[in-house]
């Protein structure tokens, strides 16, 4: 058994279920190799290799999470005693480098924020993370942090430990020195067979440094954040990794967290919101590159408001203004090779008039390269608008309307949720997500848009008949959803997941009839959650995943990630009761 967080991160919430009604007095009663207790036909899992995740209570800090690489389910579906872990600690300080040679020292800790990870020891699981807050300016011979992590076994690979100092605001702060002026982000390694203590210092006599200057080709520019983005290893996604400066008069000094692999991007962002300049980003920057200068383009041009009508055909067919659509405008120049790019985005919700108002600049470096993107609603039956060109009129000076952008309809997911019997199941919350094969079909920029717009739900009425709206296709790919179906907690339905249905290549189309989808039986689980005495564990969560073994996805896939994980499918949630008793349902295959 390996350890895990008590607070797991899950693509979907699974809601504990209520203990089914009277279906049996006897065994009799049951299906065969159930067993009638408590009025409920206990047993029957379905076939299939599982895993689980423990997590203890908030009000137990005695205790920790653990996971169960291989859960066995017993055909009369008692799991019986399963105990949580008890953990060690691991405390300490977080301190800045300071050189023997620096008077006067200060020795006090830095706010950090500090997060703790192991991996799972099941494929697609979860695994061990926790989020702890480093306390700011604590003496030294005091604890700045102290988190509860599970014991690292023999077997066991350490934690990996990043430490980000505070105070990374778009802004600087407005009273005080912000730690992550002082010191740049770390990342280690560290084992707890027991109780550790220890202190993260964060940079060095050896850290690297990158001095340079922000300007406009003549004149230095105040008054922009700089940092350095770069990777921990080739398969995490860029993150900061240097110290940040807010520069006073367009020269900066960063200093590199330690064992980050290059190269990097160096990003000057404007600190001050009310003013209407580009984010320059300079990339490849070699390991061991010492300066580098960030150029703003010339021909930027004075400040242009421009209105952006939204509009899209509503219910009654009438084309509508859309309010409340969220409008981002981006514009990105791209130097010669080794110069800065520049990237202006801005952004803004349409109003009851169905205009967005944007400040944009209207020089020419920016405006032929403007482009749009557009997120209606949550619910709305019109889709997205994504990286389009937004055309400005080549007289405008300080006010330009452009035309109206027309959303198009998006498509209806209809058809009926039934149970094994056929008989429609009202109250089932429903929603439709895109699916692994529709991200990594997209660049890394796409997967990101797609992931943040909004996901489709709705109930069932009695009928069980649910419509849900998404969109057919996204960046020219058409698109593949999943449909995860949640009955009300008085049902006997277990939950269930309708995987990568696929949108019909048709163009135009406004509705996808699919069949009748009917929702298997249930299996119903149960089992005794315990601390290491035995005793019983109130209000602890006992989380069931089924870990998916064929991989031909990734293959499939233009833009799968790195490693291609295929998070395993949490099939059931329970929490226990008082007397430590956890009841779940799975469905049957």
């Amino acid at each position: 058994m390996k350890l895990a967080a008590a607070s797991v991160l899950v693509t979907a919430c699974i809601a504990s279920p209520a203990k089914p009604g009277a279906m049996c007095e006897q065994t009799s009663d049951c299906a065969s190799g159930e067993v009638c207790q408590e009025g409920v036909c206990w047993g029957d899992p379905p076939a299939g290799s599982f895993a689980a995740t423990l997590g203890p209570p908030s009000n137990r800090g005695d205790l920790v999470g653990s996971e169960i690489a291989q859960l066995a389910i017993p055909q009369d579906g008692w799991l019986g005693a399963i105990s949580l872990a008890q953990p060690v600690q691991l405390s300490g300080r977080v301190e800045a480098y300071c050189s023997p040679t620096a008077s006067p020292c200060d020795t006090s800790s830095l706010g950090a924020t500090i997060t703790i990870t192991r991996e799972s020891e099941f494929a697609g699981g979860p695994g061990f993370s926790t989020v702890i807050a480093s306390a700011d300016g604590v003496a030294r011979s005091t604890n700045s942090f102290s988190a509860a992590v599970p014991v690292t076994g023999e077997n066991d690979p350490p934690f990996v430990v990043t430490v980000v100092p505070d105070g990374r605001d778009p802004a600087p702060p407005s009273t005080g020195v912000s730690p992550a002026t002082l010191a740049p982000p770390m990342r280690t390694t560290i084992a707890a067979m027991a109780d550790v203590s220890t202190t993260f210092v964060l940079g060095g006599a050896d850290s690297t440094t990158i001095d340079g200057t922000v300007s406009d080709g003549l004149h230095p520019l105040p008054k922009y954040r700089i940092a350095a983005l770069g990777q921990w290893d080739p398969t995490t996604p860029l993150a900061e990794v240097s110290t940040v400066v807010y520069t006073t008069d367009g020269t900066y000094h960063l200093a590199l967290a330690s064992g980050v692999t290059g190269p990097f991007t160096i990003v000057a962002a404007p600190d001050d919101p009310t003013v209407v300049a580009p984010t320059l980003f300079l990339d490849d920057v070699a390991p061991g590159t010492t300066q580098a200068t960030l150029t703003q383009p010339t021909n930027l041009g004075e400040q242009l408001v421009v209105t952006i009508p939204i509009t899209g055909t509503a219910s009654n067919g009438a084309v509508a203004p859309v309010v409340g659509a969220t409008v981002t405008v981006t514009g990105e120049y791209q130097p010669e090779f080794g110069a800065a790019r520049a990237r202006l985005t801005v952004q803004a919700t349409t109003d009851d008039t169905g205009n967005a108002l944007l400040t944009l600049l209207g020089g020419s470096a920016l405006r032929g390269l403007y482009r749009v993107s557009v997120v209606p609603p949550a619910g709305s039956n019109l889709g997205v608008l994504y990286d389009q060109p937004l055309v400005l009129d080549v007289d405008a000076t300080s006010t330009d309307t452009v035309p109206a952008v027309r959303l198009a309809s998006r498509i209806a997911l209809s058809g009926t949720i039934t149970d094994t019997a056929g008989n429609p199941l009202g109250n089932v919350s429903i929603t439709a997500r895109p699916s692994r094969r529709f991200l990594w079909s997209l660049d890394s920029a796409a997967q990101q848009f797609l992931a943040e717009i909004p996901a489709a739900t709705t109930v069932t009425p009695d009928s069980g008949a649910f419509v849900v709206w998404v969109d057919p296709y996204f960046a020219q790919v058409w698109g593949h959803y999943d449909l995860a179906f949640e009955p009300s907690t008085d049902s006997n339905a277990p939950d269930w997941l309708q995987p990568d249905i696929e949108i019909p290549r048709v163009q135009n189309q406004v509705v996808d009839q699919l069949d009748p989808i009917a929702i298997p039986d249930a299996a119903y689980v149960h089992g005794e959650l315990t601390d290491p005495a035995g005793n019983p564990v109130a209000n602890g969560e006992l989380r069931i995943f089924q870990p998916i073994t064929d991989l031909s996805l990734c293959s499939q896939v233009p833009d799968s990630p790195p490693n291609c994980p295929i998070p395993a499918q949490l099939v059931a949630h329970g929490a226990s009761d008082d007397l430590g008793i956890v009841r779940l349902s799975l469905p049957k295959n």
